[in-house]
């Protein structure tokens, strides 16, 4: 399993296109001197090849972390990891694929590559050759993208505490690809800014890249390790 590594680490600007579309509102236009500082933060947390219905791939884990500025939250965000090459890898599974809240969980892998969670302190009965550690969610995550080429995951704010999207969260595909995998992160993301009183007083939309809005993202998986059988003298 290999270390933890930065796969892309990038600032997030002003969508221009929606800037145009922002029509007279009661909640203000956050300025781009404010929003200079937010950034998009990828990191590699694991990769591992692993057996995928009798053929080499891999179970990826991201670290993916939304930093607003002084004064602002993110309180919406889509992520959209896209992989083109090797030509024709797809994402097995995406995870989480369900919304979950405050628990404590972990995510196990089935030989067909399907992505399944568990509580911490409760026997789901799941066999898996592959475990991660357990893992809290501080905001709303939803994956979906299983079966294809497009990884998705929308992130929303705790209505209730409204406190963005707090801190790192974690992110899952299964894949049947080994070796460089390369591909690209577009982004679409909701900040605001509160003013007195908890009152909603500007917001605006981010992208990645002021042109194309997607970044490059590149990572290896490597082959499964082959299994050691014991011999037994005779």
């Amino acid at each position: 399993m290999m270390a933890d590594s930065v796969l892309l680490d990038v600032p997030l600007v002003p969508d221009v296109d929606q800037d145009g579309e922002l029509g007279p509102a009661d909640v203000g236009v956050i300025s781009d001197h404010e929003l200079k500082d937010c950034r998009l933060l990828i990191t590699r947390r694991s990769v591992e090849g692993i057996e995928i219905g009798g053929e080499p791939g891999g179970l990826l884990k991201l670290g993916c972390s939304f930093q607003a500025s002084h004064g602002t939250r993110f309180e919406w965000a889509r992520v959209v990891l896209t992989v083109d090459r090797p030509e024709g890898a797809t994402f097995v599974d995406v995870a989480p694929a369900v919304k979950l809240d405050d628990r404590a969980v972990k995510f196990t892998v089935d030989v067909e590559g399907k992505l399944k969670v568990e509580y911490a302190g409760l026997e789901s009965g799941i066999s898996s050759k592959t475990t991660t550690e357990f893992d809290i969610y501080y905001c709303s995550v939803h994956g979906t993208g299983a079966g294809t080429a497009k990884g998705r995951w929308e992130f929303e704010e705790n209505p209730k505490r409204r406190d963005g999207l707090g801190k790192e969260q974690p992110l899952f595909v299964t894949l049947r690809a080994t070796g460089p995998v390369r591909g690209n992160v577009s982004v679409y993301a909701k900040i605001v800014r509160e003013g007195a009183a908890g009152v909603l007083d500007g917001m605006r939309y981010l992208v990645v890249g002021a042109d194309q809005h997607h970044a490059p993202l590149t990572f290896d998986i490597p082959r499964p390790k082959p299994i050691e059988l014991e011999s037994s003298a005779k």
